[in-house]
């Protein structure tokens, strides 16, 4: 399809399974769009058709506007994420989870950010959101790793996908690192990495235009214990960190690794209080979770001396259960702050 010239932006939905959510966000959209932005949906194979969902349940749907590329098959997450960039034909992409509480003047903020640092080679932006635990009262520029070690101020805010507007082209020409990134579980961040690598610029902006909505169902929320333990790797990315190196550790450690008892609490709400089902493969995970971010930890030896004592309860289940049910409030109150993983994920 032809363009019109005035469309900048393409709002880039990936989905699966989540019809309701999808068409909500979208009906947020529509009113925003005006000349300058279309949206694009890519429903992962989903069991209900999205787009004629879509068409059933919005009045004078118009398919130049809100298109939909519906998926042979469930290709994944990460590989949906990147089919977002292979069909996009605008300048910039915001990339917009279906279920994110998109702000009433997103597009009109992306617009005029967009205008304001055009004098910049940018790779593209990352907006604020209540993902950002830290704030941000002005715009941070990114230019270089150095940068990126150093200045990024929140890392947990550039993995909320909704706060990403990228240059398509400037991405397109790094996406195949996507594909090296997947086992990180955010995928998403690594093109843009080797982008900054290469002195493109990203903008932290102190604007905000979607937040997320977090969820108490474990299918629309990350394992926070998986996340830790994967996403160290971010360190094997293909830049050149040089001396960046523990710079960037330590901030990954501080703002997405989690505390060294991580597993052990993700453990005990997996198992609810079933010490009987602890077996090796928690063992395994405790152990790799400490030993590849221990050397980002600021106190090492407070952070040994918690890794082996939780090793040991976990290795002694009748003083583990013995422990849970004389200090309940204790461990329950740890337990709740943590997202349990599969236990059936070997």
């Amino acid at each position: 399809m032809a363009l019109i010239p005035s469309v900048i932006l393409t709002v880039a939905i990936p989905t699966y399974n989540r019809p309701d959510k999808v068409l909500k966000t979208v009906n947020k959209l529509l009113p925003q769009l005006g000349v300058h932005a279309i949206i694009m949906v890519f429903d992962n194979c989903s069991d209900v058709n999205i787009a004629e969902f879509l068409k059933q349940n919005i009045p004078d749907f118009d398919a130049s506007i809100v298109q939909v590329i519906r998926h042979k098959v469930n290709i994944g997450p990460d590989a949906n994420f990147a089919r977002c960039f292979e069909y996009c034909d605008t300048p910039w992409i915001w990339t917009l989870s279906d279920d994110d509480d998109v702000m009433d003047n997103a597009i009109a903020i992306i617009v005029q950010e967009v205008e304001r640092y055009k004098h910049k080679d940018l790779i593209g932006f990352n907006f604020n959101s209540n993902c950002n635990l830290v704030g941000r009262k002005e715009p941070i520029i990114i230019g270089n790793i150095h940068d990126m070690s150093h200045k990024l101020d929140f890392f947990g805010n550039w993995l909320f996908m909704a706060t990403a507007v990228y240059n398509t082209q400037e991405y397109l020409k790094h996406l195949r690192f996507a594909t090296w990134g997947a086992y990180t579980m955010v995928s998403q961040i690594v093109p843009a990495m080797v982008a900054i690598s290469k002195n493109k610029t990203l903008v932290l902006s102190e604007k905000t235009i979607a937040n997320n909505i977090p969820s108490d169902n474990p299918e629309d929320t990350w394992s926070g214990a998986k996340l830790s333990m994967v996403v160290p790797m971010l360190l094997e990315a293909p830049v050149k960190f040089n001396k960046d190196f523990k710079a960037f550790g330590e901030k990954l450690a501080v703002q997405q690794i989690g505390t060294v008892s991580a597993i052990f609490f993700a453990t005990l709400k997996s198992v609810k209080g079933n010490v009987s089902l602890i077996d090796d493969y928690h063992l395994y995970l405790h152990k790799q979770h400490f030993y590849r971010t221990i050397q980002f930890r600021k106190n090492k030896i407070n952070s040994y001396l918690i890794f082996w004592c939780y090793s040991f309860l976990l290795k002694n289940k009748n003083v583990l259960s013995f422990l849970l049910k004389s200090f309940p409030g204790r461990f329950n109150k740890r337990i709740k702050y943590f997202v349990n993983f599969d236990l059936l994920m070997r």
